[in-house]
């Protein structure tokens, strides 16, 4: 299946119309879209008031659906709740995410309760939460690889879950206001050559009380701006496989 056109959905329904602009269940290619003001679909807040609620651009499931060189443009769209996102990966697997704008978003760009295979080549700019939130628990690997992350009111990529390997490599972190990575649980990620400048209170937090575990670190790049690893209580990261000398 083929959903392509050279179109703009602008959404609809009414704030709070818990809808979504695409319902998709793969194996399904969605491109060219600019889907725009999508966040107006999510019930209006802050925080995360509203947990379990629905409604933005798009609501993945099946297996394979592949969305590419979209434009997702939330500009003037009051800030949402932590738990909205724009695309929201519900089911299935081997779902993939490529050559997308995130503009100006109201909350997340991807929320991923599912299998995602690859997230490549994003843009995302200027968002009111996180870009990526996978909290999935799918054996599966997940690649992160050659997104730009910038001005995030909090982090770039931010993992939960504890299977599924994600690797983030060639990604570049600026301006995320807390930080670029962070884990909530010590699921498995691999960083390698990946790019940190300005960012707020740390480049890589792999979840306090873990010192590290399961994290393998290489070729990175950090501008010395802000704590470039994070394992608080243990500053050392003791658990954690990093090659310092490879570092930046």
């Amino acid at each position: 299946n083929l959903f392509e056109r050279t179109v703009e959905l602008q959404a609809s329904g009414g704030e709070g119309s818990l809808e979504w602009a695409l319902y998709v269940v793969g194996p399904v290619v969605v491109a060219g879209i600019e889907f725009l003001e999508m966040g107006l679909h999510y019930p209006a807040g802050t925080g995360c008031t509203n947990s379990g609620q629905s409604g933005g651009a798009v609501y993945v499931t099946g297996t394979g659906a592949i969305l590419v060189s979209n434009v997702f443009d939330d500009t003037g769209v009051p800030e949402r709740p932590c738990d909205a996102s724009q695309i929201y990966v519900a089911a299935g697997g081997e779902h993939r995410v490529l050559d997308n704008d995130f503009r100006s978003l109201s909350a997340d760009g991807i929320n991923a309760g599912a299998h995602v295979a690859e997230i490549s080549g994003n843009r995302f700019a200027g968002g009111l939460d996180d870009a990526v939130f996978l909290f999935d628990d799918d054996p599966r690997d997940t690649w992160v690889t050659g997104n730009l992350f910038a001005d995030q009111q909090i982090n770039g990529l931010l993992l939960a879950g504890v299977a599924g390997r994600v690797h983030a490599v060639n990604n570049t972190f600026v301006r995320c206001a807390e930080g670029g990575v962070r884990r909530f649980s010590p699921r498995p990620l691999v960083l390698r050559n990946n790019a940190y400048a300005a960012n707020g209170t740390f480049d890589v937090n792999p979840v306090d009380g873990t010192s590290g575990l399961d994290l393998d670190m290489g070729w990175e790049a950090h501008d010395g701006t802000s704590t470039w690893l994070s394992c608080n209580p243990d500053p050392d990261c003791s658990a954690a496989v990093v090659d310092s000398a490879s570092q930046l």
